[in-house]
This record gives structure tokens, sequence and C-alpha cells, in this order.
């Protein structure tokens, strides 16, 4: 499990004005060219005023993109194995690139506690080790995410050696079932993609699932963050 830093409060500001400004141009996914933006209107880090100071402003940086070709957000992922099986699992359509990445880790870190597939808590500790809108949702409501990783690793090495499969590559009979619900989610708050924040939601929204208690426990709840993923700040 790769050290996870914990987000300065300099950070959170610039990267909900990224996500602001990602919604603004109607991109379904935060791009680097968004978090430059923000961070060159951001007067107060020292990063926004040497950006100033080299003359970078929003709207210098703005023309100069303008100028280069539009990159897709949304490109697919390379043919990934997971756990032997091909990634193109008709379950994981529609999901952003970071929640693709997730599922992907899950799939393949299963294998490193002799897990024939991936439960539920294998999916957060993944989902732990991506930086993304659920990340950053866990760390606007004051998560320890190295923390809640270090409890989800030991969920997990608890856990049934002996998971039931599901047809989903990797994933377990609940893996796919709080993917389902991600889905869910996601056409619940009428957001096209399921991005982490949904994972996230799906993984909370089974109350008798071990991430919702490990979330619990950390004052996490469907309720708090389906807020917080209505302000549009978060979305992938």
């Amino acid at each position: 499990m790769p050290n996870l830093l914990t987000l300065a409060e300099e950070m959170r500001r610039v990267m909900a004005a990224a996500h602001k400004v990602a919604s603004e141009r109607g991109s379904p996914a935060l791009l680097a060219e968004h978090v430059a933006l923000a961070l060159s209107a951001d007067s107060e880090s020292r990063a926004g005023k040497a950006l100033r100071a080299l003359g970078i402003s929003p709207e210098s940086l703005s023309s100069k993109l303008a100028e280069l070709p539009a990159l897709s957000p949304e490109k697919p992922l390379p043919r990934a194995s997971c756990c032997g099986a091909a990634f193109e699992h008709p379950l994981f359509r529609g999901l952003t690139q970071p929640a693709k990445r997730v599922l992907n880790d899950a799939c393949a870190g299963a294998k490193g506690y002799r897990r024939l597939s991936a439960g539920p808590a294998q999916i957060l500790l993944a989902l732990l080790g991506v930086r993304s809108a659920a990340t950053c949702l866990l760390c606007r409501v004051g998560v320890d995410l190295e923390r809640l990783a270090r409890e989800a690793e030991s969920c997990i090495a608890r856990g049934d050696v002996s998971e039931p499969m599901s047809d989903a590559a990797s994933l377990s009979v609940a893996g796919k079932a709080a993917v389902e619900r991600a889905r869910e989610e996601a056409k619940a708050l009428n957001q096209e993609h399921v991005g982490t924040e949904h994972v996230l939601l799906g993984l909370l929204a089974d109350a008798d699932c071990e991430p919702a208690g490990l979330l619990g426990a950390f004052g996490v709840n469907g309720k708090r963050i389906r807020e917080q993923v209505r302000t549009a700040l978060y979305r992938e």
C-alpha cells in the first residue's frame, strides 16, 4: 500500500476550484489542465504567486490551451489483465478511468491476500490508493486515509479466503453487487458516468458490507457523501 499524504488546506482549495473549472467546461473528468487553471487563479499559494510572477494568468493559460488539440478525458484503458481475465466485462462499461483503475487494482491486489476474487473491502483499499473524487471527498470530511487503509487491510486479512467469485472478471459476488449499487447511485444522481464517488456510495449503501462499517467508524455515511457529490465539486 503506497503512503498517502494528507492534502494541505491550500491543495484542497485548489482541487475544489479545479473541479469547478471542469464542471463549468462540461468535462466528465478532472484533467491536469483544470488543476493548472485553478492553480494559476489561486493568489494565496506559493505556486499560484510564482505563476503570476512568470506572467501566467488564468486568461493567458486558457488562451494557450485553446490553441492545443483537445484530449478526450475518457480514452479507453488498455486491455489489462485482472487475475488472468481481460478487463472488458460489461459490468465496467460507463465507468470513469479512475473507477476502472480502482476495480482493476482491486482484482490485481486480491492475489497478494491469497484471494481468488476481490470483495468490497478490497475495492475500498484500492479506492484509497487512487487520487480521485472519492479520496477528495473523504479528505474533505476529515478522514485519515492512511488509517482507514490500515483498517481495510486488516479487514481483508481476516476475511474468507474462498469468497465466491462472480462472472465479472475477478470480483466476488459481493464486489459485483457493490459496483451495481454504484451504478444505481450514479443514475439516482442523474450522472451519466460511474465515478469513484459513486463506487464509494455503492460501498456505503449496504449496511451489512464491511466497508460501510469501517467508513461509519470514521463518521462517513451515504447521506453525507451524497450531499457532497451533489455540489458537483468532486465529479470525475
